[in-house]
């Protein structure tokens, strides 16, 4: 199944806050960021692990097309966070035909990704 998180604007560029999630209680899902219509996206990835016990998180960027990504995709493997640690990625290029896939052993992990769209022809 899966959150998809996606920014709702509509401008030449997008820049700010892109999209933000916090995985429900009671499950793992898998939080996907995709865009439409940009040809590239700059991003900065924060996650923070809300939860009361450690959380396992991998993040993968891969084709939109892609429903199990793969091990050549991965661009953080096993991450694990203590309660109310926070990890934070910058610099992301992620191209207008890929997705940024994250997945947490555990719900109640906020996912937020801030930058820049580009929708110049």
């Amino acid at each position: 199944m899966g959150i998809n998180i996606s920014t709702t604007k509509n401008q030449v560029d997008t820049f700010g806050r892109l999209a933000k999630v916090v995985i429900p209680p009671n499950t793992n899902e898998t939080v996907y960021y995709s865009t439409t219509g940009v040809i590239l996206s700059t991003v900065d990835i924060l996650v923070l692990n809300a939860g009361l016990v450690n959380a396992t998180v991998n993040m993968w960027i891969t084709n939109k097309d892609t429903l199990n990504p793969s091990t050549v995709d991965l661009i953080e493997s096993n991450l694990i966070f203590q309660p109310d640690s926070v990890f934070v990625r910058s610099g992301i290029l992620i191209d207008g035909d890929e997705k940024l896939v994250i997945r947490s052993s555990i719900p109640n992990v906020v996912v937020r990704v801030t930058g820049l769209e580009d929708r110049s022809p």
